[in-house]
């Protein structure tokens, strides 16, 4: 019998701050992402500490969510619960990566990734998606930039149009 190899993506989590700031409100509308990526089991997803320290940073920001009481603990539980519904594992929490990282690792390269794409958090999750050699999906047309020194970005509407060409 034959083990299908999953293809394996880093997330950058701020993709989903739609899905967070309707969650926090009580709306229960669908968000296309979120819902794509639960039913496709066969995408080994990744998110990073980093990650949902800058989704921490936008929810605090977020101008809807002025006037809410965002404790720590609710918004840890939000990110337990979109890590369950998407199935999505912590990179620096899973076991496969043990003893190879501790927290994540920044390389000499962030300095050429900022360069291209010209904000530092993008780079840091570039950074963070090449040294767990995982293909980085984001919303963010300016991270494509960093395609010649690293071609494992993809914006989340290429990565759902590839699989449904696949299912058809």
């Amino acid at each position: 019998m034959t083990e299908i190899t999953k293809e394996r993506v880093y997330l950058d989590i701020n993709i989903f701050r739609e899905w967070f700031v309707r969650t926090i409100k009580g709306d229960a509308t669908p968000v296309f992402y979120v819902e794509f990526l639960s039913e496709h089991t066969e995408i080994e997803k990744r998110i990073s500490i980093f990650s949902i320290a800058e989704l921490v940073e936008t929810l605090l920001k977020e101008p809807e969510l002025q006037g809410w009481k965002l404790t720590k603990e609710w918004i840890s539980s939000l990110i337990e619960i979109f890590k369950d519904t998407v199935s999505a594992k912590i990179i620096e929490e899973d076991e496969a990566y043990k003893g190879k990282y501790r927290g994540f690792y920044v390389s000499p390269k962030i300095v050429e990734f900022t360069y291209l794409c010209g904000d530092l958090k993008d780079s840091i999750h570039v950074d963070i998606a090449r040294t767990s050699d995982l293909l980085l999906i984001t919303k963010d047309d300016k991270v494509g930039r960093v395609k010649v020194v690293y071609p494992k970005v993809e914006g989340i509407r290429s990565l759902i149009r590839r699989y449904e060409k696949k299912e058809r």
